[in-house]
């Protein structure tokens, strides 16, 4: 469990007003989430560079509340990723004694995609109640719909359309089939879509788990939007990303089999969404492109190409590790902030995949054990997720549908897609951390007849927790 005690030594007033502080400032983190890509494209394109990391003051101040208000005592996972930050800054300093025309600017990027927002999984839990949770989907929800709208508006455009430029203010985004491209919403590339839905899937289908958490009209247009999304995207893993959060309420129907009553409710709105969406010409043209492209990436890669892909993912990097340097060609030079700095243009370096870049930059004792932490936060949020869903809580297993992907393979080179892992998962610890309402009720009403005392202490300690 993760410790949510707030200095005690302080007056309970300032700790409010810091938790707040924290609460807000993790709102601001999500909005700029959201509309980053955006400023950079068509609003200030000319900074599309420095607004990269437009989110990192914003963690920094978060950092320095929780500092000061002594909210990393005593977590046992934040100290490994403090550890492992201070090996690779030890490790990086070395490197360029050793050799001095390494790229200073490069290594402080590639240390900060590492490392900087990873303590935030951490602090979201403190400071998160249920409230938070009804709150944020209910907001997550309402954007789906306008975001839905400019994917479908930008999916129907040419290429070359200023709705379909790049984060530079340049180019156009990668294209899907047909002449169509990957429509890409307010972020830099449809990878943002893609992890922006799969969280909307994850509060839809709590929704529908839990009554009353969500208004029936919103959850059915955000229904509707996500269909229409998915199905103009041109993007696999977006459907996959969202495919995997289905398949988590399923893994909570397997783990506590009385919520397969929830199904029943889930049928009902998936299928007036999808005759919703299925009114739209848009919606008919996109799953027609969507057909073709995976005729067309079949025809490339093969019947399991896809499947095979990923697994590479995984392997390949332990095929290079012998002919890698034993601490790599240095943080950063494999993303593509790196490749901007050193070669003057946007491409990959070193490699794509984020497992076979990691150890291609910090090597393979650094990488292994870097990777080795994201598998371990990985499977601990899946086990504490299965805990909660065991308990009668589906909310954890949902949000680690939509981030245990990323937590285990995302690029965190890629700012967007380090946030929406950092965030997502600091949500689904959150969410598991969080009293069971459901297991909470019935411990009250057993010692409301055993001790009224005893009532008072779980009473106490839920307000602790909350």
């Amino acid at each position: 469990m993760i410790n949510r005690s707030i200095n005690r030594g302080r007056p309970t007033s300032f700790n409010e007003f810091g938790r707040k502080a924290i609460k807000s400032l993790i709102w601001i983190y999500l909005v700029l989430l959201i509309v980053e890509g955006a400023i950079r494209k068509w609003v200030l394109p000319e900074l599309s560079a420095p607004l990269l990391i437009v989110r990192d003051p914003i963690v920094l101040f978060i950092y320095f509340i929780a500092l000061f208000l002594g909210l990393f005592h005593r977590q046992k996972m934040l100290l490994v990723v403090f550890f492992l930050a201070f090996s690779f800054t030890v490790v990086s300093a070395y490197e360029h004694l050793v050799n001095p025309n390494r790229y200073i600017f490069v290594t402080l990027y590639g240390l900060r995609t590492y490392f900087l927002h990873l303590p935030l999984i951490f602090i979201v839990p403190l400071v998160f109640t249920r409230a938070d949770f009804d709150r944020m989907g209910f907001w997550l929800c309402v954007v789906a719909i306008p975001m839905a709208l400019l994917v479908m508006l930008q999916f129907q455009s040419a290429p070359d359309h200023i709705l379909n430029r790049t984060s530079t203010g340049e180019g156009k985004q990668i294209e899907s089939a047909m002449g169509k491209i990957r429509p890409a919403g307010t972020f830099s590339f449809i990878t943002g879509v893609a992890q922006y839905y799969a969280l909307v899937t994850a509060f839809i289908l709590y929704g529908v788990a839990e009554a009353g958490k969500l208004p029936k009209a919103l959850m059915l247009s955000a229904g509707v939007s996500l269909m229409c999304a998915l199905a103009v995207s041109g993007s696999r893993t977006a459907v996959m990303s969202c495919g995997i959060v289905f398949g988590m309420l399923l893994v909570g129907c397997v783990v506590r089999p009385e919520m397969a009553r929830h199904l029943y409710k889930l049928l009902i709105l998936g299928g007036v969404a999808a005759l919703f969406a299925a009114s739209s010409d848009v919606f008919n043209e996109g799953v027609k492109i969507m057909t073709v492209r995976n005729e067309l990436a079949r025809g490339v890669e093969g019947s399991d190409g896809f499947y095979l892909r990923i697994l590479d993912g995984f392997l390949e990097p332990f095929l290079v590790m012998e002919r890698t340097p034993f601490f790599g060609h240095g943080a950063g030079v494999g993303t593509n902030v790196g490749a901007q700095l050193i070669a003057g243009e946007l491409k990959f370096l070193l490699a794509e995949g984020e497992w076979l870049r990691t150890i291609l930059e910090v090597g393979p004792l650094l990488g292994t054990a870097y990777l080795s932490f994201r598998v371990i936060l990985f499977l601990w949020l899946g086990w504490l997720s299965c805990c909660s869903a065991r308990r009668g809580d589906l909310l954890p297993l949902l949000l680690f549908g939509a981030c245990g992907p990323i937590i285990l393979t995302g690029g965190f080179g890629q700012a967007t897609t380090l946030g929406f892992t950092c965030l997502g998962a600091g949500l689904c610890l959150a969410a598991a951390n969080l009293p069971d309402i459901h297991h909470e009720n019935f411990a009250r009403r057993k010692l409301r007849v055993r001790s009224p005392g005893k009532h008072a202490a779980i009473r106490s300690h839920a307000q602790d927790w909350a």
